[in-house]
């Protein structure tokens, strides 16, 4: 769960700012929408999305003995969606064909880091 001294904005804030990010959001496993920053993107629908999307790949990753999902990196002809779990919440990204893969990636690991570490969990590694 997110605390006070986490500021949801400020994260999805810093990934759209990633060259190539044409949104960014945090979502409860539901789908709804915590904080986000969609441009010409319906925030609603691209929740509802990543959220099924995330929770379908995370029950085929348990039904093959495989654990709970992570994080995931779908490619497209035009872009990509990363998602990456954070606890109850997963952030997502939704980039174009010429984005950095690896920074986003990064970038969200080191979100996710900030809000588990907030959460009480051990200090980001990153």
């Amino acid at each position: 769960m997110i605390t006070q001294r986490t500021n949801p904005q400020r994260i999805v804030d810093e990934l759209s700012g990633i060259d190539g990010v044409r949104a960014a959001l945090i979502v409860g496993r539901d789908g709804i929408p915590v904080a986000d920053v969609v441009m010409g993107e319906d925030e609603e629908l691209m929740g509802a999305l990543s959220g099924a999307i995330f929770a379908t790949i995370n029950r085929s990753m348990q039904r093959t003995g495989l654990g709970e999902l992570e994080d995931l990196v779908i490619s497209a002809t035009a872009g990509s969606i990363q998602a990456m779990a954070a606890g109850d919440l997963v952030l997502v990204t939704l980039a174009d064909e010429h984005s950095n893969i690896g920074l986003i990636r990064l970038a969200l690991r080191r979100a996710v880091a900030s809000l588990l570490w907030d959460d009480g969990g051990e200090s980001p590694s990153f």
